[in-house]
């Protein structure tokens, strides 16, 4: 009896411990169930305000929207306006893309014209050297076309003298000069002459040399004045080009 009124007594206060532990985690459980209700039942509210927040959002868009529809036919007043304002300004752009395209083809034309330009001026400057130059050397040459013509003038009677003298001593020796000999020598001297009035300059031609030269020059001086009245023409041209934009 004494053992099992031990036992019992033991049972009973495990079954009391257990009981208080089930009270604690009872109220821990509710403690937490609570607190997962309260957040829970703010996580809601915060929903709530802000569904109710949009619902007069959407009732002020509502109202602007009504508000809008009532003033329907001076919308349709400002489109017309609208409309009329949308084809002055495709008008205006339709003339300054003209003007614009205008424009470009000018600067083309003036820069092919420039570059023309620039062209024939570095023509017309070698011309011009090369004229000077042949204008320079013009007396040079009239004294060497002079000078070797006297160097034959003065070469040819000495060497039909040494020649006919030279005859006259082989004739002596000889007693009679062979015909072939008599006709290489008149070869030979025909051939002389004709040199040198090959290489012998008349002094008509030289003149007509330097007047060619002269009317060259003249022709360069006016191309080149013709184009500076031409860079005047073309600076008159834009000017008015310009008032008249």
């Amino acid at each position: 009896l004494l053992g099992q009124t031990t036992i019992k007594g033991y049972f009973s206060k495990i079954l009391k411990m257990s009981q208080d532990k089930i009270e604690i985690f009872e109220s821990e459980l509710s403690e937490e169930r609570r607190k997962q209700l309260a957040s829970d039942f703010d996580m809601v509210q915060k929903a709530l305000k802000a569904k109710s927040e949009g619902l007069q959002n959407s009732k002020s868009e509502l109202i602007c929207l009504y508000n809008e529809i009532q003033s329907l036919p001076r919308a349709s007043e400002d489109k017309d306006y609208f409309l009329v304002a949308h084809n002055l300004l495709q008008r205006e752009n339709s003339e300054l893309e003209a003007k614009v395209f205008k424009l470009s083809q000018e600067f083309e034309q003036f820069n092919h014209f420039a570059i023309g330009r620039k062209t024939a001026a570095a023509n017309l400057i070698t011309s011009k050297n090369i004229c000077k130059d042949l204008v320079s050397k013009l007396p040079v040459l009239e004294v060497e076309i002079q000078s070797p013509k006297e160097d034959r003038e003065e070469l040819c009677p000495e060497q039909g003298e040494s020649k006919q003298k030279e005859i006259a001593e082989e004739s002596v020796k000889e007693g009679t000069l062979p015909r072939e000999r008599q006709k290489e020598d008149s070869q030979q001297n025909q051939a002389m002459k004709g040199e040198g009035q090959q290489s012998t300059l008349k002094p008509e031609e030289i003149v007509r040399l330097r007047e060619e030269l002269n009317r060259i020059n003249e022709s360069l001086l006016q191309s080149q004045s013709s184009g500076d009245s031409s860079d005047d023409t073309s600076a008159q041209v834009g000017a008015v080009n310009a008032r008249s934009d």
